[in-house]
């Protein structure tokens, strides 16, 4: 109910919302909508349009879909957690391979905020679907895991432990 919020979630200028309204308005021969300097209030004939507008742009969006799908193309989003420092695995050539391969593919990363045990709780939970983590050597029951790589502590890291 407002052309200033409904320009800046299509990225136009208000003009250019009230504009198409004006020529929508025209085309059916009804007003849609009573504007104040305040506020804008659906009319009866806009009241009536809305439900046939959003069925209208939900079609268009699942025949969108529907020819995305038969590009015969992996898509969809993957949350992979990560710990703060990732040295033993270049994470962003790897990223960067999967972008390549799966362009289509929506990568969102989580930085670990309590350490492997927290990504490891994540993944048991289902927030995560992958993550980058340190294990101990008996790895925590549910978890599926591949070893990538294997780093030696020195007898002074050890005692730290």
């Amino acid at each position: 109910m407002s052309f200033t919020r409904a320009a800046r979630r299509l990225h136009v200028v208000r003009s250019g919302v009230s504009a198409a309204i004006r020529s929508l308005e025209r085309e059916l021969g009804r007003a849609l909508s009573e504007r104040t300097s305040q506020q804008v209030r659906l009319t009866g004939a806009g009241a009536a349009l809305l439900p046939e507008a959003r069925a209208t742009l939900n079609a268009a969006q699942v025949a969108q879909d529907a020819v995305r799908s038969a590009q015969d193309t992996l898509r969809g989003t993957v949350d992979v957690g990560v710990m703060a420092s990732v040295e033993v695995v270049d994470l962003p050539a790897l990223l960067g391979q999967l972008h390549a391969r799966h362009p289509a593919i929506d990568v969102r990363l989580r930085l670990a905020t309590a350490g492997s045990a927290g990504l490891a709780h994540a993944l048991l939970s289902g927030d995560l679907d992958v993550a980058f983590l340190s294990l101990p050597e008996r790895k925590p029951a549910g978890i599926d895991a591949r070893e990538l790589a294997t780093v030696l502590l020195t007898p002074l890291a050890q005692k730290f432990q």
